[in-house]
């Protein structure tokens, strides 16, 4: 996976987030994206995910925008959950769609999430730490070319957050990571290439 961006910029309204970011990442670079909060990384993160397009500049992918969806996983605070589905409803209606690394069947990512004596129970019902860690579980456990995390330490707990690091560890492989983060250490600990993210 490669994934080009030239002199790309993002505004709202009038106003300019970020202008003339241009770099070139390339598996299996494991890349954090730091900056304040406001400082647009969440906004970046969409750029790389094709979820927006840019303002100014040049996204350069590997395949076109509208099959981009089938090369990427993404864990996101703004990326909602189906939580009318239970949990065991919902890995079986992903799994549908996505399949999971190294051919995990749905009990396996059941037991790697930690959550599966919740697994009959609605995702609506999930506290803000499990609704977290699934959505790490999905992302990371989806088989993908790039996998995107935004801030994936929010709302989880010490044990949950060593459960991250170990899962994220284990499963990553060779795949394009981005971690969008406040300097949190405990969300980069892979990362060996930092870009940052300044308000204009």
């Amino acid at each position: 996976m490669m994934l080009r961006i030239e002199n790309c910029g993002k505004k709202y309204e009038k106003n300019w987030i970020f202008r003339g970011i241009s770099s070139t990442f390339s598996s299996p670079e494991r890349i954090a994206i730091l900056g304040p909060n406001g400082s647009g990384k969440s906004t970046f993160v969409k750029l790389l995910s094709g979820y927006l397009s840019p303002d100014e500049g040049t996204m350069h992918f590997p395949v076109s925008s509208e099959k981009m969806y089938n090369q990427i996983s993404m864990a996101a605070p703004w990326i909602d959950l189906v939580e009318d589905l239970t949990l065991a409803e919902l890995l079986k209606f992903h799994a549908g769609f996505r399949p999971f690394v190294l051919s995990l069947s749905q009990n396996d990512v059941l037991e790697i999430s930690g959550l599966k004596y919740a697994s009959s129970k609605q995702v609506r019902h999930f506290s803000s730490g499990m609704k977290q860690r699934l959505k790490l579980t999905l992302a990371i456990l989806t088989q993908s070319e790039m996998l995107i995390l935004d801030e994936p330490c929010a709302n989880l707990d010490r044990n949950s957050i060593i459960w991250y690091q170990e899962t994220l560890n284990k499963f990553l492989l060779d795949r394009l990571l981005f971690v969008a983060s406040n300097h949190q250490q405990d969300e980069t600990f892979l990362c060996t290439r930092k870009i940052e993210i300044k308000r204009i």
